[in-house]
């Protein structure tokens, strides 16, 4: 019972509000996951094309310079290093290639200086070879060139009796012999490669919040992750 004759009120607490649950942060549907791994994927292989235009432009100017001097010799590794740059449509690299072939026409009274624009062809080709052998053309035509100018070079005691075409059967069968890369080096740029697609792909599942924000922290070990198998695949693909 209250008192009415009481000087104070004895004062009524206010209702707390209900606390609230922190809310989870939205997961990524299926889809949108799928849409960041093809972003990603993208992203990555638009990168590797541009370093292979970028660097066959490169080593081409660096020829067409080296070659205005009068560097032959320059000349040709650069444009041997260009048509190494090999993606397919790459108009950089295909002109590299063109270029050490003017080189070897230009050359014909001077059977060795052609032979090495040839040569210098057939390793770019090579170089650039993987599941298949790119500019198959433009490999025959210097592999038959290079058995010509061989075949009419000095000859080893050995062959001293052996006609010129049969020579010259002998030096085209063996340039003409398939490309097997080097079980080492193959598998480091297979590593590689799987190494970072790999990375890539954790990376659109645990690099993006539910917003598709960036998750500093996470996303940059991925990258770096990305760059590493990315690394290994060019050095592999290189000495393969």
């Amino acid at each position: 019972m209250i008192d009415e004759n009481a000087d104070t009120v004895a004062e009524v607490a206010p209702a707390r509000a209900p606390r609230r649950r922190p809310t989870a942060p939205k997961k990524a549907t299926g889809s949108r996951r799928w849409v960041r791994v093809v972003a990603i994927g993208g992203l990555v292989a638009l990168a590797v094309l541009a370093r292979v235009l970028v660097g066959a432009f490169l080593e081409l100017r660096l020829g067409d310079e080296a070659l205005a001097a009068g560097d032959r010799e320059g000349a040709r590794m650069h444009f041997r290093l260009a048509g190494a740059w090999y993606a397919p449509g790459n108009p950089w690299s295909t002109a590299g290639l063109e270029r050490l072939e003017a080189m070897a026409a230009e050359a014909r009274e001077d059977d060795a200086e052609a032979l090495l624009a040839w040569r210098a062809e057939r390793s770019a080709i090579l170089s650039a070879a993987g599941m298949y052998t790119p500019h198959a053309d433009r490999l025959a035509r210097a592999n038959a060139a290079i058995a010509e100018l061989m075949t009419q070079g000095e000859r080893a005691a050995m062959d001293s009796e052996r006609t010129d075409a049969e020579l010259r059967r002998s030096y085209r069968a063996q340039l003409d012999e398939p490309f097997t890369p080097r079980p080492g080096w193959t598998l480091l740029a297979l590593g590689g490669f799987a190494l970072w697609v790999a990375a890539a792909f954790r990376m659109s599942q645990r690099a993006f919040d539910g917003e598709d924000r960036f998750l500093r922290p996470e996303g940059l070990r991925h990258l770096a992750v990305i760059a590493v198998g990315l690394m290994l695949f060019a050095l592999g693909l290189t000495f393969a």
